[in-house]
């Protein structure tokens, strides 16, 4: 599995003086980054079924129609059960605004589906089977990897490493020495693995075969930032 990592870190040092927080001084402060980057071996799709209609039992009738196609046509591609997620129904009024009022036009239903592939082959299949759906819309398509977990725990272990490495170079400039950590916190943030790196092939090509799936995987990001923040003492 091809994988690269990248590891950065932030340091401020405090010796002496209070800060934000109570912490015994002297001490340093660290933020420290690694991120690894992986060949996605996922895709996780988020569809969404709509009708409308003037009449409530037709919108019902024909929307649960709807999603049963839709249901068939992806369980007809081997798309595992557990891999498949579909929520409840939704009904509500269906209004707009007509020469500045707010009339009722009717009925509308909507259903969203979600399921996970690992045969990037069967991509434009989806793609185009879903495109000959009536009221079905692609929400969003993400790349993912299986082993995510064990990636993010990779990559937080490696982000513990490199700060603390900071910390005692920093350290060691000044005549200090690192000691045992005050206070270890993983800082939330955006996880680039929800970001797609879409092919750039055009849906011609696609259609005329001039692609195998349609897709350019690129690499997804699974990183993790920590802040430590150590105890020092003099040489």
């Amino acid at each position: 599995m091809n994988k690269q990592i990248i590891l950065l870190a932030v340091v401020v040092f405090c010796c002496g003086f209070a800060g934000a927080e109570t912490l015994e001084p002297p001490h340093i402060s660290v933020y420290g980054t690694a991120e690894i980057k992986v060949t996605p071996n996922e895709m996780v799709w988020s569809v969404k079924v709509s009708t409308k209609d003037k009449q409530l039992a037709v919108v019902a009738k024909d929307h649960a129609a709807t999603v049963k196609e839709v249901l068939g046509f992806l369980k007809s591609l081997k798309i595992k059960e557990k891999k498949l997620q579909t929520s409840a129904m939704q009904y509500g009024e269906d209004w707009k605004n007509i020469n500045r009022q707010r009339v009722k036009v009717g009925y509308l239903a909507s259903t969203s589906i979600g399921f996970t592939i690992s045969d990037f082959d069967l991509y434009q299949k989806i793609w185009f089977g879903l495109a000959e759906i009536d009221g079905v819309s692609i929400q969003n398509t993400q790349y993912a990897h299986s082993d995510r977990i064990r990636y993010q725990n990779e990559s937080r272990q490696q982000a513990v490493l490199v700060a603390r490495e900071k910390a005692v170079n920093l350290a060691k400039i000044l005549g200090s020495q690192v000691t045992e950590p005050l206070k270890i916190e993983e800082v939330f943030q955006y996880s680039a693995i929800s970001n797609s790196n879409f092919a750039s092939n055009s849906i011609s090509d696609i259609s005329q075969g001039t692609s195998t799936s349609g897709l350019a995987l690129g690499q997804i990001s699974i990183s993790t930032k920590v802040k430590i923040v150590f105890k020092l003492k003099n040489s």
